[in-house]
Parts: structure tokens; sequence; C-alpha cells
């Protein structure tokens, strides 16, 4: 029986092969990602629904300055940013390719791209560390926009959180997802839980499974349920806070190369629904809206 077992053992092909599935980058290498980010709040305003739609591209170059036995060094930079906002009765659009001198928040864009900062990634795709961050938004300052902008302490907060290190971090929060973290086989599965980030409060639990290995890339499917942290989650939009209770679910599909470990292309759809409070003024009452937000983030490995 013994002998039996060991024949089994060591017969080729009768053992699943195990994957490494890590990223394996070599230094002085240029890696691309364009990140978009398709997505709808349907809310009831007065017994009526009204849509709001926003779309959110963004194309980064990474460049490794160093390897180590754990981790990357990065030097990053925006090669294009652009937003597009629409809601009822009115579009707008804010694009770094911008040549309009009067479109304020486009302005913004055109001054954060190609302005380089440092990013330590370990080789499961989770981001450790962020320096030199300040260079983004280092000159949105000046300019009688930038006057007005940081004259107002709270606006100012307010764009460097939705610039700077928290927004990078949370956005590649769900990329790192995607690595298991020790050597996974076809078909076996493995489970995460990751953050929305501070603005949100909410938490996934992540179900992953390897589908398919070969010389064409690393193929990945996910599943997820997410769920606000508590009632009290809340944000600040325009000067007002909003209490939120929201739960809903992912579905994740990705695509990695093969012999870098490198997202060649990803598509995240998310679905939530719940309801978001609107805290009024001392003597005044609350007011509760029910929403429902779909997105759709598909990352792709060139630029736009």
């Amino acid at each position: 029986m013994k002998l039996l077992f060991l024949l089994i053992f060591l017969i080729p092909g009768l053992q699943e092969e195990k994957y490494d599935i890590r990223l394996k980058l070599e230094e002085g290498q240029t890696y691309y990602h364009t990140i978009r980010t398709e997505t709808d709040f349907l809310m009831m305003v007065n017994e009526e629904e009204m849509l709001i739609s926003t779309i959110f591209e963004a194309s980064l170059i990474y460049e490794v300055t160093v390897v180590h036995d754990t981790f990357y060094n990065f030097q990053v930079q925006y090669e294009k940013l652009l937003m597009v906002n629409k809601a009822p009765m009115i579009t707008f659009k804010i694009s770094s390719d911008t040549t309009d001198s009067t479109n304020m928040m486009s302005g913004f864009f055109k001054e954060m791209v190609h302005k380089p900062f440092t990013l330590s990634m370990n080789k499961n795709g989770k981001i450790t560390e962020l320096l030199n961050i300040d260079t983004l938004y280092s000159t949105i300052w000046d300019g009688k926009a930038g006057e007005m902008i940081s004259s107002n302490g709270k606006m100012t907060e307010q764009l460097k959180d939705q610039m700077g290190a928290a927004m990078i971090m949370e956005n590649y929060e769900l990329l790192s997802a995607f690595y298991p973290g020790k050597h996974v086989e076809v078909g076996e599965s493995w489970s995460n839980s990751t953050t929305l980030g501070n603005r949100l409060a909410g938490t996934t639990i992540n179900i992953f499974t390897l589908t398919d290995v070969s010389d064409e890339g690393i193929i990945i499917h996910g599943e997820s349920e997410t769920y606000t942290k508590n009632k009290d989650a809340n944000m600040e939009i325009m000067g007002k806070t909003m209490e939120y209770n929201m739960d809903g679910n992912m579905i994740f599909s990705c695509t990695m190369d093969y012999r870098t470990g490198w997202i060649q292309e990803a598509t995240i759809r998310q679905n939530f629904k719940g309801d978001i409070t609107m805290v009024a003024k001392e003597g005044w009452n609350n007011r509760s809206i029910p929403i429902a937000v779909t997105s759709v983030i598909e990352i792709t490995s060139s630029l736009l």
C-alpha cells in the first residue's frame, strides 16, 4: 500500500501544478495601466427618480526603479485624467487635455499629469508606501483659482483627500486582492477582505478562483459581498454631512501576464443599495433618500 501511494505521488500528471501568482517585474522596465470607472447613482427625490452618472478615466505610467526581495519601488505619473458628470439638465467635463483656460477644474487635472511620485508595492500588488504625493497638486494653488481654494481650508483638505494618497491607496486596494499570497492550482479558491476607504467606510469579503493558466495569461474570477461598517458611517458632500447605510456585491474577472504577473485587463462590476441621510441642522429633521449604485471598473495595461 505504501509503495502504491508513493508511485501515485511520483507519477507526473497525477498531481495538479501549483502556480506562484505574484508580481515578477524587472528594474528599469516601464508598465502601464488605464483605469476607467462608470458609475450610476439612482435616487428617489420627492418621489421622483433622479439619475446622476459619472465617468472617470486615468492613465498611469510606472517605471520600476528598485527591485527588492519583497517589494518594488516605482516612479509613477499620471499621463491623462478625465471626468464626465451627468445630472438632470446638466453635463460637465473635466480633462487634463483641456485648452480652455477658463475651465478651472480641467486646469487642476492638467496640473496633475506628468508629476512623478514614488510608490512602493509588495509582490502581491499591495501598496506599502507613497512618497512625494504632494507634487500632484503642488502647482494647483497657483493663479486666481488656486488663491480661492487655498484661502478655504476645508476645500483645500477635501481636494487633497480626493486627489492624494488616500484615494490612490483606496483604488489599488481592490487590485491587490487578486493575488492569493500563496501557491495555488487551477480550480483552487482563496478569500480575503478589503476596505473601501475612509470616505465609504465599507468592507468587502472576497472569494477568488484561479480558472485557467496558459502562455496567454493567468485568468482569475471572483465574487464578493460588500457592506458598510455601521449606520453612522458618513461623508461630507458640498459642505453637508451624509450618513449612509448600503450593502451589495461585486463580480471580478482578471487576466494577468503569465511572465510578469502584471494585470493585463480586469473588470469589476459593483452593485449597491441602501439609503443616504442628509443630516439637518439643529431643530430640523434629517432627510433620508433611497439610492442604488451600479459601477463598472475596467483596467487595461495600455494608455488612453
